[in-house]
């Protein structure tokens, strides 16, 4: 059982009732956006840091100040030279200003532009940089580049950093007590710690009206709705979907449902027999209900069937004039019979050669939807006579195997959610998955054959090129038709993102359109100058170290299971489980995660 306990800060003068207590997973291993790849190290590095330029993803698409250090920036006429300014009074959280030096010290070939952590390869396009002056930074390219500033945003590249962290390198975990200049600055972080303070930046405007942060990091979304529920946190997400009712009335709990926010999806090698197929990989899509997927994540999101070239339906930029995917089966079987694959008479799936098709479809621990999904992502491929082995391992596991190519996991298949794609911006939607999703691995080539390849990269290079929102939607049409077509990854669903919220302790919450989160993985920095405590004694909360209280929740026994780089962790087969809630209210769930302990974590090399 667990208890959150926040931690005290003892350079903390933060009264008790004005600490929000925020619960995040899983358990972070760097909060360096250069390397970041799980929720909790994405959500802490962007509370912290500021971007080099705003992104727009606010509601009505209008770019989101707040989060950056410039308040602009212009180019020439072919977009072969950007200037960027630093907004007036920008300032580290120790006192010092924010410079041109900061940025030119952050992007350079030491640091975000060294090649190993330049996901975009912004250093074979940026030829020249330098500081116009103080507060100014020129950046001279040798091609056109049209949307230059999304592509430095801290949303798909980096943070601009403090001398401090530059001077440690691109591998530096920033733990410990460390300078920033977003809204607030982490206190004596240790790793492998689950609880983090983070005071208050007095240099970052507005200034917020929360003065302390109180973090609590847990392996599984599992454990996120008890703490809701009980009262021991007053923020957390992404919930598991199914794990509360949105129409449970409660007193102070409250949800906060953002549509299609992830994309879940299927990752291959393109060009590895038979995933170089594309009747193989068209058979797959035929093969796998998405509506079952999205049965798993109760409802909380769209099918991707007809959405498989990357942007959801409800998107106004989407184009149905691409290929669909309805299940079906029979078609699936025909497709894979067209490439000589045979069923023999017990139902079991042959490759030309005789052998039985065998492989393993790897799943991640730290997106509540993604064991749901593989269930029935399984369930459908055995249905076709495949042999489906599922393998559940944390976020930093499965990178780990798939760099070294353990188990030959590069060959096999990845079922893994995102919040990476930005549906408030069809630049972004049309960008490479891999340097979008943040996918714990990319395979070199992206689409496969050749010829799709190089009717994408055409028409990426038209998109990255262009300044006019026209001719933007024709170059995102075709890229839509290409990967619908093609299949690159497999969409199977873009699921909801579930924010939960108590206004037991705080008031002045975001309410729609407004958001509490601008991506699954991004604080929307500017509600904390508006939450305000709205008691004067110290939350309630339980000095017992320990447990979930047995009122709160109860789950069934979970089969633990060895996995890849000395993990454990454990797989609850149709585990269920009751949450007691207030006033007698009981709901019946599917614990999605909440069976899911603690697991022993390999860190990253």
């Amino acid at each position: 059982m667990i208890q959150f306990v926040p931690s005290v800060s003892a350079q903390s003068s933060c009264p008790t009732n004005n600490t929000l207590r925020v619960t995040l997973t899983p358990i972070p291993d760097t909060f360096n956006d250069l390397s970041a790849h799980g929720s909790a190290d994405f959500i802490v590095a962007w509370a912290q840091k500021l971007s080099l330029t705003p992104f727009p993803d606010l509601p009505n698409g209008s770019l989101d100040w707040s989060g950056a250090i410039t308040n602009g920036y212009t180019s020439n006429s072919n977009y072969t030279q950007w200037t960027f300014n630093i907004r007036p009074g920008e300032k580290w959280s120790d006192g010092t200003n924010i410079t041109s030096k900061d940025i030119l010290n952050t992007y350079n070939s030491s640091y975000a532009l060294n090649p190993n952590y330049d996901i975009l390869n912004l250093h074979t396009e940026i030829a020249n940089e330098y500081a116009l002056n103080s507060t100014a930074a020129v950046f001279v390219l040798n091609k056109s580049d049209a949307h230059l500033p999304e592509e430095m945003s801290n949303f798909i590249s980096f943070s601009i950093e403090p001398p401090s962290d530059i001077k440690q390198g691109p591998a530096y975990n920033m733990f410990g007590s460390d300078v920033t200049d977003g809204p607030f600055y982490d206190t004596n972080y240790t790793s492998g710690s689950t609880t983090l303070v983070m005071l208050r930046n007095p240099y970052y405007k507005p200034e917020s009206a929360v003065c302390e942060l109180a973090v609590n990091f847990v392996e599984s979304s599992g454990y996120m709705t008890q703490f809701l529920v009980s009262g021991q946190t007053d923020l957390t997400w992404p919930l598991a979907p199914g794990a509360i009712s949105t129409d449970l009335n409660l007193p102070n709990m409250h949800i906060y449902d953002e549509k299609a926010q992830w994309e879940t999806a299927l990752q291959y090698n393109v060009t590895t027999y038979p995933y170089n197929m594309t009747q193989f990989r068209q058979a797959l899509a035929y093969a796998i209900n998405d509506s079952a997927v999205v049965g798993s994540m109760f409802g909380y999101g769209l099918a991707a069937n007809n959405s498989t070239g990357g942007v959801p339906s409800n998107v106004p930029w989407y184009t149905p004039n691409q290929q669909t995917y309805s299940y079906n089966p029979q078609k699936a079987l025909q497709l894979l019979e067209s490439i000589g694959f045979t069923q023999d008479s017990s139902g079991a799936l042959h490759y030309p050669n005789g052998t039985v098709f065998s492989t393993t479809l790897w799943t991640d621990t730290a997106k509540p939807q993604d064991i749901p999904a593989s269930t029935p992502v399984a369930q459908n491929l055995r249905a076709l006579g495949m042999q489906i082995n599922v393998q559940t391992v944390s976020v930093q596991s499965l990178s780990a195997n798939f760099a070294s190519n353990a188990f030959g996991i590069q060959n096999q298949i990845i079922l893994y959610s995102s919040g990476g794609p930005v549906f408030s911006d069809q630049w972004l939607d049309g960008q490479p998955p891999c340097a979008t999703m943040g996918t714990p691995g990319c395979h070199a080539t992206l689409i496969w054959p050749q010829s799709a390849l190089n009717a994408y990269n055409g028409n990426l290079t038209a998109l990255n090129g262009s300044g006019n929102s026209t001719q933007e939607q024709q170059y995102l049409n075709n890229i839509q038709q290409i990967q619908a077509q093609y299949l690159p990854v497999l969409p199977l669903a873009y699921p909801d993102l579930i924010v939960g919220y108590s206004t037991a302790h705080f008031t002045g919450w975001p309410t729609p359109p407004s958001l509490i989160s601008l991506q699954p993985e991004r604080f929307n920095t500017s509600m904390f100058a508006a939450l305000t405590p709205v008691v004067s004694t110290p939350p309630t909360t339980s000095s017992s170290q320990g447990g979930t209280p047995t009122s709160i929740i109860t789950t069934t026994t979970a089969v633990v299971t060895t996995t890849a780089v000395g993990t454990v962790t454990t797989s609850a087969s149709n585990s269920t489980g009751t949450y007691a809630l207030i006033g007698g209210v009981v709901v019946a769930i599917v614990a999605i995660a909440g069976a899911f302990a603690y697991v022993s974590r390999s860190r990253r090399k």
